[in-house]
């Protein structure tokens, strides 16, 4: 039983060592890219703007918790350029309007989970605001607080005044402030 213990070991470490070397040359080879003609600069330019656009995409999915196997993707592109898939297109399209969908049913899942989140906030702050000494809360809802109040004459509708202000989102974030500009 040792003996199948320690060569299973000696396996792994032959398998894990190849794919480090294997990963240490492609990242090699990819520091080692002349770009001394035309033809070779617009060539790397078609592979490097693939692999950011696709970059994009992967990152985005990882963050939505799907996780996205990179070896696979180098594969299917390798695949996609010598012509030997190993899906048919129809199958290929299925899949990826599934994962389209799936993507989409995330982002939406995400983007309700942050405005749910965004609007309990909002509302604890109001609370919470208009308990303060000096904050005046309207009919609709809005709430201000006058900080040095004007001196002189009231205005009319008709009159010109200029006001300063500052507006914050519920965290503290200044969104706009006519005292920077």
């Amino acid at each position: 039983m040792k003996s199948i213990y320690k060569l299973s070991l000696v396996a792994l470490a032959v398998i894990g060592l190849s794919a480090c070397n294997q990963e240490q040359q492609t990242t090699e080879a990819a520091a080692n890219v002349e770009l001394k003609t035309q033809a070779q600069k617009e060539a790397y330019s078609v592979g490097a703007s693939i692999g950011k656009y696709m970059s994009g995409h992967i990152k985005e999915q990882e963050e939505l918790g799907m996780p996205v196997d990179r070896d696979l993707i180098v594969a299917g592109f390798s695949s996609g350029l010598n012509d030997q898939l190993k899906l048919t297109e129809e199958e290929m399209q299925t899949v990826l309007q599934g994962l389209d969908e799936t993507l989409n049913d995330k982002r939406e899942a995400q983007a309700t989970l942050l405005a749910e989140t965004a609007l309990a906030d909002s509302s604890a702050f109001l609370e919470t605001n208009k308990a303060k000494e000096g904050v005046v809360t309207t009919e609709s809802g809005l709430q201000y607080e006058v900080m040095t109040p004007g001196t002189g004459e009231k205005p009319v509708a008709e009159d010109m005044v200029e006001v300063h202000y500052v507006g914050t989102l519920t965290d503290g974030t200044e969104f706009d402030s006519s005292v920077a500009r």
